[in-house]
């Protein structure tokens, strides 16, 4: 499993992008990694908690065991759950 993601927007409209493999990661650590990601895909609510000049962040989950392609999810500053920050803040940094 390979997750994606990438920042835009923000004040001076700087574009950040970060991944990570699943395969590299120990097995709880894959396990929180794929929690998130399924948090982050079933957050699709892109207008609340929006705030000018924020950022907008598009998170990609390609899985091997998943028939259907590739799973998005696209989210604005102030409206993801925690972990779903917990997981951007870990790609991006």
């Amino acid at each position: 499993m390979r997750v994606v993601v990438e920042r835009s927007g923000g004040f001076a409209g700087v574009v950040r992008r970060g991944e990570a493999d699943a395969s590299q990661l120990d097995g709880a650590a894959a396990q929180q990694l794929r929690d998130l990601v399924a948090t982050a895909v079933g957050s699709h609510d892109l207008g609340a908690g929006s705030r000018r000049d924020g950022f907008c962040y598009e998170v990609v989950l390609e899985d091997d065991d998943a028939a259907a392609g590739p799973q998005r999810a696209q989210l604005r500053e102030g409206s993801m759950p925690p972990g779903v920050r917990q997981l951007l803040d870990g790609l991006l940094s």
